[in-house]
């Protein structure tokens, strides 16, 4: 750790989250590749006050994209799916395909440059806005076609899949794409940005652009395994594609005055910066209410893991950067131009 003391570094953050109305913070510290530190602080609802626990389960949003990466790549590694094969395919209903959509593979779908939104409105049918691989633009729909390709693959449904060959083996045993019984009573309630209890969505189906409940302990164990670089996790940490100057999803495509980023990069399944002290990767969440961010090194196998109750999660961003992996993030530079709506949540679940 890098505060002289514990209880000084949980004064310090309690009032940044004091400042930045959040309500509830959990946080999980990596030292070289291993857990050094858990911490629970604020409450899980501020209308009844329990307090955040290390084990509180909290919306990982879009934390759940790097885990179905690695889900699609192992079962690369066993031959059952290819990164530049066509994805549509696989699915077996291609009437409504434009052309481009038929040409999306998995190495699209990962680095963010499928030419698909990145949410559709309820009953709209994804279509590509540019052709894919042309450059990128960040797409939870792209993750909703592969969320069928995995389960049409494997016969399984997706929350089922991941668990047994992800979650499991990883020990993110509190972790799950949907409701578990056990996840009441010990789950946080999200906030709006003026510290109003937002009703709990409880997902029945997965969705692999958002669904995922976890805690900060299981978030970190998949961190590790992504920064100890198997062979699958390798794949995942190689440079695709530089991101634009800003992440457009709306209906202006295709825009032409995009500046590719010369430092913050995608690759096959996490955002990747380059900095004069190495190489991170990262990945940011946002289901409105529930704000969470991941950042490690792979140069020292430090990093952090934080999930927030609050839609004002995301100004803690920058603080806990400089407390736990201090230097220089053009990732959070780029956060910070993007739209606020990047993680918008298709409510599909049942509450």
């Amino acid at each position: 750790m890098r505060a002289s003391n514990t209880a000084t570094l949980e004064q310090r953050l309690l009032a940044l989250m004091h400042t930045f109305a959040v309500p509830g913070l959990a946080l999980a510290v990596i030292r070289q590749n291993q857990i050094a530190y858990v911490g629970g602080f604020g409450v899980t609802d501020l209308s009844r006050a329990t307090p955040v626990l290390p084990e509180t389960v909290f919306e990982a949003a879009s934390l759940s994209k790097p885990i179905v990466a690695y889900a699609a790549l192992q079962l690369c590694a066993q031959g059952l799916l290819e990164l530049d094969s066509p994805l549509i395919s696989l699915i077996g209903n291609q009437q409504a395909c434009d052309a481009q959509l038929q040409g999306i593979t998995l190495r699209h779908v990962l680095s963010h440059t499928s030419g698909l939104a990145n949410w559709l409105a309820e009953g709209e049918a994804p279509r590509t806005h540019f052709a894919p691989g042309s450059r990128f633009s960040y797409s939870g729909v792209g993750y909703g076609v592969l969320q069928q390709v995995i389960e049409a693959i494997t016969g399984q449904p997706l929350a089922l899949y991941v668990e047994r060959h992800v979650l499991r083996p990883l020990s993110m045993n509190d972790s799950n794409f949907i409701w578990r019984p056990d996840f009441d009573g010990r789950c946080a309630t999200g906030h709006d940005s003026q510290c109003q209890p937002v009703q709990k969505l409880h997902p029945l189906e997965a969705h692999a652009a958002f669904s995922l409940h976890s805690t900060a302990p299981d978030l970190a164990r998949f961190l590790i395994a992504t920064l100890r670089a198997d062979s699958v996790a390798q794949a995942m940490l190689t440079a695709q594609v530089a991101v634009g100057d800003s992440a457009p999803w709306h209906s202006d495509w295709p825009k032409t005055d995009i500046q590719a980023s010369a430092s913050v990069f995608w690759g096959l399944g996490w955002g990747l910066e380059l900095t004069p002290q190495g190489r991170c990767c990262w990945q940011w969440g946002d289901n409105s209410s529930f704000k969470a961010f991941a950042l490690g090194s792979l140069e020292t196998g430090d990093g952090f893991v934080a999930l927030t109750n609050s839609a004002n999660g995301d100004r803690l961003w920058a603080d806990l950067a400089r407390e736990f992996l201090p230097g220089q993030h053009p990732a959070l530079e780029w956060l910070s131009r993007i739209s606020s709506d990047s993680d918008k949540v298709i409510s599909s679940g049942s509450s």
